[in-house]
């Protein structure tokens, strides 16, 4: 049986109840699993600052150091849950934004914190729930646009470069995304209308993407190429194409579809 916590707030009940649990096995095989994660951090993140200075050293970059989540998924991923956030909008909006709006401020405040810890001025940006999929236009336009644009001018503000990943279909969203200043924003789309992408904003915002992790993974090396193709037709013309999968390489793509990948890069003109 475990005792009420709270008693471990008072001095006369720290020593004999905090002690008390630690005496417990499966308290003390917890600790121990929390410690075994710590080394096992610890080596990842030396063999990821071994990996980044050297590609540094070679002319790559690491492409971002800090990340931020939008405030909405703030409170739909860590509070509210999908299904919980959702009905929130119908039963309880104002509730809802009260709580987006608190949670604004530690969105910026920890990915400028985060850059200037790590020397880099790209911020991630996963998105989560504002693909045309979770909501409407008129719930995006009052639950979540409002403070994912602030989020973004905000970094802009403080001369970093936003890098959001829209996860999901984000073509009926991309007329907002036209608000944002020419030029500051690296886009990484997962699932969009391409040519939609370059009528709207093929002139303002970089497009990053998005040759898809299936094509990768069950695809051929010829039907990677002529993805990469039609990509580089598309936006060759505007010098801001960056090749990529739609969500990052996946651990099943083909490896001879990776170098189909690049080989097109360079067979069509990117290099």
């Amino acid at each position: 049986m475990v005792p009420p916590l709270y008693w471990l707030s008072n001095m006369y009940y720290l020593q004999g109840v905090g002690g008390a649990l630690l005496t417990a096995p499966p308290v003390r095989a917890a600790l121990q699993a929390l410690l075994d994660l710590g080394d096992a951090t610890g080596t990842l993140l030396a063999a990821e600052a071994a990996h980044t200075e050297a590609a540094a050293a070679m002319g790559y970059p690491k492409t971002w150091a800090a990340p931020t989540i939008p405030a909405f998924d703030v409170v739909s991923d860590t509070l509210r849950s999908l299904r919980g956030s959702t009905l929130d909008m119908y039963r309880h909006p104002e509730e809802l934004l009260k709580t987006i709006d608190i949670m604004q401020v530690p969105t910026v405040a920890f990915a400028v914190q985060s850059a200037q810890m790590f020397g880099n001025p790209r911020i991630f940006i996963p998105m989560h729930r504002g693909a045309g999929g979770f909501m409407s236009d008129e719930q995006f336009e009052r639950f979540y646009w409002p403070t994912f644009k602030a989020l973004v001018m905000a970094l802009i503000d403080k001369d970093l470069v936003p890098m959001p990943l829209f996860e999901g279909d984000y073509t009926p969203r991309l007329k907002y995304l036209a608000e944002f200043p020419a030029g500051k924003v690296a886009a990484h789309f997962d699932k969009v209308d391409r040519v939609k992408f370059k009528e709207v904003l093929g002139d303002r915002m970089c497009f990053w993407g998005n040759v898809h992790a299936s094509l990768l993974a069950t695809g051929t090396p010829q039907q990677v190429k002529d993805d990469v193709k039609e990509l580089i037709d598309l936006f060759g013309d505007t010098g801001a194409l960056m090749l990529d999968s739609g969500l990052g390489v996946p651990d099943e793509a083909k490896p001879e579809n990776m170098l189909a990948l690049r080989e097109a890069a360079d067979e069509y003109g990117i290099f």
